[in-house]
């Protein structure tokens, strides 16, 4: 007799040993969230049932095909009737018990904090800070693919810098040297359609970098370089006198800038007519050799 029990609490003391603790706080950790992620607390307890289930049916099978094949004789625990399983399946069952009470009080706190209610504001504390936390992280994550999809969209960052997407816009960028803003135009794919960006970037702004990131895509339209259409003579007159100011051999970035950027024909005509009539009225022979230089560096 003393021999039997020696040998069952030494076969059951282990597993039991090994498995309450981390049954106890899985149980107490899932009691103590309350009415908080209820829905995963319904899934964990429901898969620990159908665990339990499975485990004790297999168990019942196991047993009586043993007995089927042997009589009634007592045989050694098998797969499912071992010890540590035993334990297992019992504690699964426990747990699954435990589980639909602590979700019939999860209004209430839950069993622990419904039983001892000084424990509830303890409960509701930690809680809320763990809510809190989530519910800035959810912030965060929000506030990181906002910026994410911003920088996926250049229209959206300029503006997000204050910058109409516009030819003014531009000019504006152009005006404070903000070579990423400018960048950013360029990566939008901006269709500039007024004489603004490209006159004053030659004349009063001039940036090498700058210039260097404006696309010829961004200056497929004439009325980049010059607005035939919308604007008046007097307009038309400055930017010609500013492009052909700025086309001289001491500045070939700038000329280099204007060639490639501006589509228009109108400056070359203007040059054409300049250096015909400019022998004739005898003017300045350093801007005749200046315009005729500018003339031929644009027909080549």
């Amino acid at each position: 007799m003393f021999t039997k029990t020696s040998t069952f609490l030494r076969d059951h003391l282990t597993p039991i040993n090994t498995l309450v603790l981390p049954f106890t706080v899985l149980n107490g950790f899932l009691d103590f969230l309350g009415d908080a992620f209820t829905s995963l607390r319904y899934v964990v307890f429901t898969v620990i049932g159908m665990i339990f289930i499975v485990m004790t049916t297999l168990a019942i099978k196991e047993k009586r095909q043993a007995a089927q094949a042997n009589g009634l004789a007592e045989q050694a625990p098998a797969r499912w009737n071992r010890p540590f399983t035993r334990v297992l399946a019992a504690l699964l069952g426990a747990s699954a018990l435990f589980g639909g009470i602590s979700l019939a009080y999860a209004s209430k706190g839950g069993v622990a904090a419904n039983a001892y209610p000084p424990l509830k504001d303890v409960q509701q504390a930690m809680l809320g800070v763990l809510l809190d936390v989530k519910a800035d992280t959810t912030v965060i994550k929000d506030g990181v693919e906002k910026i994410s999809r911003q920088m996926e969209n250049p229209r959206a960052q300029l503006k997000s810098r204050g910058y109409e997407v516009t030819s003014h816009g531009l000019f504006e960028a152009i005006k404070q040297r903000d070579e990423e803003a400018v960048a950013l135009f360029s990566a939008a794919r901006l269709r500039v359609d007024q004489p603004e960006p490209l006159g004053f970037l030659l004349d009063s702004y001039w940036d090498a970098k700058i210039a260097a990131l404006l696309t010829e895509e961004m200056f497929t339209d004439e009325s980049a370089c010059i607005n035939k259409q919308g604007a008046g003579s007097q307009e038309i007159t400055m930017y010609l006198g500013m492009y052909m100011h700025n086309l001289r051999p001491d500045q070939p970035e700038k000329a280099e800038t204007f060639k490639r950027l501006c589509k228009s024909a109108l400056v070359r005509e203007s040059l054409e007519r300049r250096v015909q009539t400019m022998p004739e009225t005898g003017e300045n022979p350093e801007l005749l050799a200046q315009y005729r230089w500018a003339l031929n560096y644009l027909s080549k």
